[in-house]
């Protein structure tokens, strides 16, 4: 699995989400991060299928 640090994972996560536009808000963003989180960290693989459905 891909891995990174909560706060680095939110920061790129928001900067994609501006450069593409995803429309993804704050709140559904964190609530990604806390189910796909593992020792403080972000499944990067998880993350990315719950956010695109």
């Amino acid at each position: 699995d891909f891995v990174l640090p909560r706060e680095e994972a939110r920061r790129l996560f928001r900067a994609y989400n501006h450069i593409w536009d995803m429309k993804i808000d704050e709140g559904r963003m964190q609530k990604v991060f806390e189910g796909c989180s593992r020792n403080g960290h972000v499944v990067i693989d998880e993350a990315l299928k719950q956010l695109a459905k």
